[in-house]
C-alpha cells in the first residue's frame, strides 16, 4: 500500500494544521489536582465577533471553522506534520496518485445516534463540490463513490498535492440522512459525530453545547461550553478578571503583561499560521492605479506597527505565506519600509487628494489602521477609517464593496490553499483584492498538479513574484495569538490558528 504521511516535514510550527472541521483526541486525565476548580466541567469562552453562519461547507471564515471542529469531524486529522486516522482509520493512494481510498473506522455515531457510512462521506464531500468556499480545494474530483459500508474511493482528474490537507482533513462529515430530510434547518441545528453536541445559537449572542455520551474518541473533560460574543476586548479582560467568563481569545495586546502578572491568569504565546496583510479591491480608485498600490506598498512601517498597534508582539512579515508553508523559497519578497520611493511612486499616480475608506473588523486592525492613517497623512493621502460589525465587513470585502481593508488569513501551510484568495474562482468568495488574471489561474493549477516539491516551489514563485510586481496586496506580520485564561484551566494544545478545541481542556 502507497502510503503519504506529508509533504510538510520539517516545518516547525506546525503543531496542530488542521482549522477546518477537525480531529480530536479525549483528555487522558478529566480532573488534576484540587481547590474549588477539582469538580467543574464546564467552560465559558469569549470570541470577538459572532460567526457568520453554520454551514458547514463554508470555508471562508476561521472562526466559523474554529467553533464546528468541536461538533463536527474529518476523514483524517493531523498530527504536528502527520496525516493520523480520526473518521477514517486508514486510507491508501494509488500507483497513479488520483485515486485515495477510505477505510472508515466501525461504530460512529452521529449525535442522533446514526451511524456513520461510507454514504455520508460521499454525500458530504458531493456538497462541499458544489460549495463555491471549497471549488479550488475539490476542482480536481472526478467521482466520489462508496466501495461498502465502510470504504469510500475519491478518483481524480489528475494528481492534486495537497488533496489529503484540503479535502480529507478539512470536510466537514456530516448526516446524509438528516441533512436531506430536514434541508436548512439541518444547516442551522448541526449533527455530527464530534466530541460535542450543538445545543443552540443566540445570533450575536451565544452558542451552547455540551458533551456527547456517545462520541467514538471517549469520554471528555469539559462537559459543557458556551462560546459568548464579547465584541469590546478591554470588557473580555474584564469579564475574564471577574470570573464571568474562563478563556477569551479577544485578549488586546496591551493587557498582555497585566495579565502575566496575575497568579490567577495564565496567557499563552501561540505562533500561528495567520497572516496579516493590507488588501484592497484592485478594480476600484484609486486602487486601479499600479504606481498608487506601489506608493501604499513602500509606505507600510511594519517595525511601528508591530510595536505599537501590537505592543511588540508579532512577527514581521514581506511574504504572503511564511516559512513553514510548503511553496516558500524567499525568492520573492515585498519592498520594505521606504518613505522616499512611496513619494516616488505616488507622485506617478494619478491620486488626487480623494479621501479613501478604510474598513476594519475590530479593535486590533483599527489601532493598525490609525497608524497607517498617520504616516499616509504625511504623503497626503487622506484616509477616513470605518469600524464595522465583523460579518458586514466581510460582506462587503467579499462583494467588492470597498477600497481599503486590513485581514488575517489563517491557512493550511500549503501555498495551494491561497488560490482561494488570488485565482478567479475566489472572486465573491475569499478573493478580497477581487484579482483576475489567466496567469496566477494557470500557476495555481500546475502548481498542485505534480507532487514535484522542488516543481511546487517554482510554480508558488512565479506566483508570488506577480504579487510582489503587481502590488496585489501588502504583508505587513505573522499573527501571535494571546489567549488568556483561568489559572485552573488546562489547555493542553493550542491550534495553529491560535484557538484550542475544548476536547484538549481540563480543570486543574
Amino acid at each position: 500500500m502507497k502510503r503519504i504521511l506529508s509533504l510538510l516535514t520539517g516545518m516547525a510550527l506546525v503543531a496542530a494544521i488542521l482549522t477546518g472541521c477537525g480531529g480530536n483526541k479525549p483528555q487522558e486525565s478529566a480532573s488534576q489536582g484540587g481547590g474549588s476548580s477539582a469538580s467543574k466541567d464546564s467552560v465559558v469562552m469569549a470570541l470577538s465577533g459572532d460567526i457568520s453562519n453554520l454551514n458547514p461547507w463554508d470555508n471562508t471564515v476561521l472562526i466559523d471553522r474554529f467553533v464546528r471542529t468541536n461538533y463536527y469531524e474529518t476523514l483524517l486529522d493531523m498530527d504536528g506534520t502527520e496525516f493520523v486516522p480520526l473518521l477514517a482509520e486508514d486510507y491508501s493512494i494509488s500507483e497513479s496518485g488520483t485515486e485515495y481510498t477510505f477505510m472508515l473506522k466501525k461504530g460512529v455515531k452521529f449525535h442522533n445516534s446514526d451511524e456513520l457510512t461510507a454514504e455520508d462521506v460521499v454525500y458530504s464531500i458531493e456538497q462541499a463540490r458544489l460549495s463555491s468556499s471549497f471549488s479550488a480545494e475539490t476542482a480536481a474530483i472526478e467521482k466520489v463513490e462508496a466501495v461498502d459500508d465502510y470504504t469510500v474511493k475519491v478518483t481524480l482528474s489528475e494528481v492534486n498535492a495537497p488533496f489529503l490537507l484540503s479535502v480529507a482533513a478539512k470536510v466537514c462529515i456530516t448526516n446524509k440522512e438528516y441533512m436531506e430530510a430536514n434541508g436548512e434547518a439541518a444547516i442551522n441545528a448541526p449533527i455530527g459525530t464530534g466530541p460535542y453536541r450543538f445545543v443552540s445559537r443566540e445570533a450575536g449572542s451565544k452558542i451552547i453545547m455540551e458533551a456527547f455520551e456517545d462520541w467514538h474518541g471517549g469520554e471528555v473533560a469539559i462537559k459543557n461550553a458556551e462560546f459568548r460574543v464579547v465584541a469590546d476586548s478591554s470588557a473580555a479582560v474584564m469579564s475574564l478578571e471577574a470570573g464571568d467568563i474562563d478563556l477569551t481569545y479577544t485578549l488586546p495586546t496591551i493587557s498582555v503583561a497585566q495579565l502575566q502578572e496575575n497568579s490567577n491568569m495564565t496567557v499563552s504565546m501561540v505562533p500561528t499560521q495567520g497572516s496579516a496583510y493590507l488588501v484592497y479591491n484592485i478594480n476600484n480608485a484609486p486602487f486601479d492605479d499600479l504606481n498608487f498600490r506601489k506608493a501604499i506598498s513602500y509606505s507600510v512601517d511594519r517595525d511601528t506597527i508591530i510595536a505599537a498597534a501590537l505592543d511588540g508582539i508579532g512577527m514581521k512579515s514581506v511574504s504572503i505565506w511564511g516559512p513553514t508553508t510548503v511553496g516558500y523559497t524567499g525568492n520573492y519578497t515585498f519592498p520594505e519600509y521606504d518613505i522616499e520611493k512611496a513619494k516616488e511612486y505616488l507622485a506617478q499616480s494619478n491620486y488626487n487628494g480623494e479621501t479613501i475608506q478604510f474598513i476594519v473588523g475590530n479593535d486590533t486592525y483599527k489601532r493598525s489602521a490609525v497608524i497607517l492613517q498617520n504616516e499616509w497623512a504625511k504623503l497626503g493621502i487622506n484616509v477616513e477609517i470605518v469600524q464595522m460589525e465583523s460579518n458586514a465587513w466581510i460582506s462587503d470585502m467579499k462583494n467588492g464593496n470597498y477600497q481599503l481593508s486590513l485581514v488575517i488569513h489563517t491557512v493550511e501551510p500549503d501555498a495551494d490553499l491561497w488560490s482561494t484568495r488570488f485565482a478567479s474562482t475566489g472572486i465573491g468568495i475569499s478573493n478580497m483584492s477581487h484579482v483576475q488574471r489567466d496567469d496566477l489561474d494557470e500557476l495555481f493549477l500546475q502548481g498542485r498538479s505534480t507532487t514535484d516539491i522542488d516543481e511546487r516551489c517554482g510554480y508558488y514563485d512565479e506566483i508570488m513574484k506577480i504579487l510582489v510586481d503587481e502590488a496585489i496586496v501588502v504583508p505587513i506580520y505573522y499573527r501571535t495569538m494571546t489567549p488568556a485564561y483561568n489559572a485552573n484551566l488546562v489547555v493542553d494544545r493550542f491550534e495553529t490558528s491560535g484557538y484550542a478545541r475544548m476536547v484538549y481542556m481540563h480543570w486543574k
